[in-house]
């Protein structure tokens, strides 16, 4: 049987106080669905990636080794409210490259607080990486939805021109958020563009079932109640 979906942003326990699937569950799950490789992109970090990398080799799965990178475009923007873009290993200069701005991400920021790269210091270690746009955490669609069309068409040329034939447009759908509108315009500038287009989902615990413990991970994450109303919340879909 032929797998429908290969999973590219799958969220891992390493994804601290977020993630909650073991590398051991990823690598499990990926077997019994088929699929003959499957990416972790835990958020600013890499530290499951040789537990992965080695399970799921040992499984005949081909790992795909990454992570979801905080990005700043404005140094004088919100520091609480970054945008991430999913960084992929391409080849080993790539994985040198994305662990140098990992660790830029954590040494360099002045206040101790803010953990992110300079989208200057991102295009000097863009080779061997694969960039997606990031869905609705990313830059291009974050512009969209609050109607600034002219600065996200900005931001999506200077990935283009950092990252080439290695940039992708990248679309998630999950129930209940309205990402349709930014959708129609990534498509249109994909095909105007002639830029690849690749769906992902962001995977954060094995089933439906795990989504209300999950519920309370992020609540117990962030310092928040349950019942509160304006606090951050995923989907039954981030499975």
């Amino acid at each position: 049987m032929q797998p429908k979906f290969i999973h590219l942003r799958v969220h891992s326990a390493y994804s601290l106080l977020e993630g909650a699937l073991p590398v051991k569950t990823i690598t499990q799950q990926a077997l019994s669905t088929n699929m003959p490789a499957i990416g972790v992109t835990d958020r600013n970090n890499l530290f499951g990636a040789l537990e992965f990398a080695d399970m799921a080799a040992a499984l005949g799965i081909q790992p795909i080794i990454g992570a979801t990178l905080a990005i700043c475009f404005d140094k004088g923007a919100d520091t609480e409210s970054p945008v991430f873009l999913a960084l992929l290993v391409k080849n080993e200069t790539g994985y040198a490259n994305l662990m140098a701005l990992i660790s830029a991400a954590h040494l360099d920021d002045a206040d101790g607080r803010t953990v992110s790269v300079s989208i200057e210091r991102l295009a000097t270690h863009a080779e061997g990486l694969i960039c997606l746009s990031g869905g609705p955490e990313g830059p291009i669609d974050k512009l969209l939805a609050s109607g600034q069309k002219t600065k996200a068409e900005e931001i999506l040329s200077k990935l283009f021109n950092v990252f080439s034939d290695n940039f992708y447009i990248e679309l998630q759908r999950y129930q209940g958020w309205n990402t349709i509108d930014a959708e129609t315009q990534l498509i249109a500038w994909a095909y105007e563009k002639k830029l690849p287009l690749v769906a992902s989902n962001q995977a954060f615990f094995a089933s439906v079932d795990d989504y209300r413990a999950h519920d309370a991970l992020i609540c117990v994450a962030e310092g928040r109640y349950l019942d509160e109303v304006d606090r951050r919340r995923l989907t039954p879909d981030h499975r």
